[in-house]
């Protein structure tokens, strides 16, 4: 990561904060003079007051000094030398300053010229040049202070940033492993229905263009509304129908008030594609059903039923690609803040529910929304 570079708001500060205490710097003499009963020498605090502000004038070095010499562990002694070398030219041109302010103030109020102002440079530089030489070394710690928060804050914005790429690579990782998981699915529909029913095989073909359009449509996107997951599902049923017939009976019942909660995409359908698939039986139809509802107004909880085979009887549930990829996607989307659970029925079947948190869309009040229907939707296996 480059090394940044001070900020105009930086500078502002330090010269805001050397400013206020310059001025400051007059309230404890003022106090101790007017305490004591004798008139305050304005004139003379005033121009002390000054001769700290003179440091701004300095403040560029000093600034160019800790970015070019940074006093790390890589090059301390070198960066140290050179700092002595710049806080000595900067005390001496300091002291040099502070006498030609000294003479012009008393010049001004005097109307007294020194004419020989020069020989006195050298007093000035010996009488404060340890003084001023602290000073240098107050300022470059100003300068190093920022310079560190800056940098640190700066660090934790880009962790911040990878760390967010990364959750974003995972969650489509996952994505990617179940769309192709769809895809196979669908094309061993296909193949079982071409020498059986071509008729029915084409219309397969065509809802599963229709299914991958709108995959491919939804991709750059983690979570979308609960009605276009819906719909997605749907979609995927109209597909398994034309595989099953009336051996497949779907209810879905989802309220229309929580058409505009987010939901992950691909939440519903390898759920319900995973009761198909282990619980369709030859003997009697497979009956799913799809619901959602509110658990308060922070939770929604997903639950989809099937009354097939279930589990073997001692076994714990056997996690395939929808499985684990939901709970993986789950946990990167929403943390602690959401549930999956998976279990047999007693009354045979499967029972999946999922919580997670409820998310408004402050946009659908800008847009007209599609109306799920009374609350109930019969999706049947009939012809």
């Amino acid at each position: 990561m480059a090394e940044p570079r001070a900020t105009s708001w930086n500078r502002r500060l330090l010269l805001g904060l050397w400013l206020a205490a310059s001025l400051m710097s007059l309230v404890p003499t003022a106090l101790q003079y007017l305490t004591e009963g004798q008139p305050v020498p304005w004139g003379r605090m005033t121009s002390e007051a000054v001769g700290w502000l003179l440091w701004i004038v300095f403040f560029p070095v000093v600034l160019w000094g800790e970015r070019r010499f940074p006093l790390d562990r890589s090059n301390w002694g070198r960066s140290l030398a050179a700092h002595v070398a710049i806080g000595s030219a900067v005390s001496v041109a300091y002291a040099l300053l502070v006498l030609v302010k000294s003479e012009l103030v008393l010049a001004i109020g005097t109307g007294d010229y020194a004419p020989y102002i020069w020989q006195q440079a050298s007093g000035f530089v010996l009488g404060g040049f340890y003084i001023y030489f602290l000073v240098y070394w107050m300022i470059l710690a100003l300068f190093m202070a920022t310079g560190y928060y800056r940098r640190l804050r700066l660090r934790e914005v880009e962790v911040e940033r990878l760390a967010a790429d990364l959750s974003r690579a995972q969650l489509r990782m996952l994505q990617l492993q179940l769309d192709p998981h769809f895809l196979f699915n669908a094309l061993n529909a296909v193949a079982a229905l071409v020498h059986i029913d071509a008729d029915r095989a084409e219309s397969v073909v065509g809802l599963l263009g229709d299914f991958l359009r709108r995959s491919l449509q939804n991709a750059h996107r983690q979570e979308v509304q609960l009605r276009e997951e819906v719909d997605f599902l749907e979609l995927y049923l109209a597909i398994e129908r034309t595989r099953f017939g009336s051996q497949l009976l779907v209810e879905i019942a989802v309220p229309p008030e929580l058409g505009d909660d987010w939901v992950p995409q691909l939440i519903l359908q390898p759920l319900v594609e995973n009761s198909i698939r282990h619980g369709m039986r030859s003997t009697r139809a497979l009956q799913v059903s799809v619901e959602a509802r509110a658990l308060d107004a922070s939770m929604l909880e997903l639950r989809i039923r099937d009354d097939g085979r279930g589990l073997e009887s001692g076994a714990p549930p056997e996690e395939g690609v929808g499985v684990s990829n939901t709970k993986a996607r789950l946990l990167q989307l929403y943390g602690g803040r959401q549930s999956f659970t998976l279990r047999q029925r007693p009354q045979g079947g499967v029972e999946v529910v999922v919580t997670l948190p409820r998310r408004g869309n402050q946009e659908a009040a800008a847009r007209p929304s599609r109306n799920l229907g009374t609350g109930t939707l019969i999706v049947d296996g009939g012809p």
